[in-house]
């Protein structure tokens, strides 16, 4: 009999390595965009994707290749969002105008697309509409299994073939939807001190789902 392998916690340290990143249809624009660098229109490029697209793995992988030089600015729309953003903008700004004497990129994540993030400062605003935009698309099968096996990794936990069939066969193609399953799945191995298993996980996602309907 095969050995099953249970779960410890040791907590969730996500890998961001490029070798950990897969590259599918909907996100291959985005590693060419990035893969093209210096040879930019601007000194920014903005990735947009909903939460859990792989915005933030790219952006470690692209901040390594360039070994920090890399101005990065995450949930860039959230934090614009605020009625307080004005010093932030006014950074982007002075990050942008400084580019050509310190040859630092700006990388900005954003769920939404520039035209939502209601941009004060005129002459910024100018300059995001200048820029590309790259968005990350919904995954497919191939690239939900990929993630889904990094994710169980993080968190030091096994995943077999049957239970990511199980899984792909009943989540929603979101990178949201699969993070919540995995979480579940990894607090109900941590409960029970059980490997993950299809029962284990069915368990998990039902328990999950009633407690979202009753929230």
């Amino acid at each position: 009999m095969p050995v099953q392998q249970l779960p410890f916690d040791l907590g969730t340290r996500a890998a961001y390595a490029r070798e950990d990143f897969w590259v599918s249809p909907c996100n291959a624009e985005a590693v060419a965009w990035l893969d093209r660098f210096p040879d930019w229109p601007t000194p920014a490029l903005i990735l947009q994707g909903a939460p859990g697209s792989g915005k933030t793995h790219l952006a470690h992988v692209f901040q390594e290749r360039l070994k920090g030089r890399a101005l990065i600015w995450d949930n860039i729309d959230d934090q614009l969002a605020k009625s307080s953003h004005y010093q932030l903008e006014q950074d982007i700004f002075h990050a942008w105008t400084r580019y050509g004497d310190t040859g630092q990129p700006l990388l900005l994540l954003a769920h939404k697309p520039p035209p939502a993030w209601n941009i004060r400062l005129a002459d910024l605003r100018s300059r995001i509409q200048a820029s590309p935009v790259v968005q990350l698309g919904a995954p497919d099968d191939q690239l939900m299994a990929v993630v889904m096996t990094k994710m169980f990794s993080d968190r030091q936990l096994l995943l077999t073939a049957d239970v990511t069939a199980y899984l792909l066969k009943r989540l929603e193609r979101s990178f949201a939807a699969l993070g919540a399953a995995v979480e579940a799945i990894d607090r109900a191995a941590l409960a029970q001190k059980r490997a993950v298993t299809i029962p284990l996980a069915r368990e998990a996602l039902q328990l999950s789902s009633e407690g979202d309907s009753g929230s």
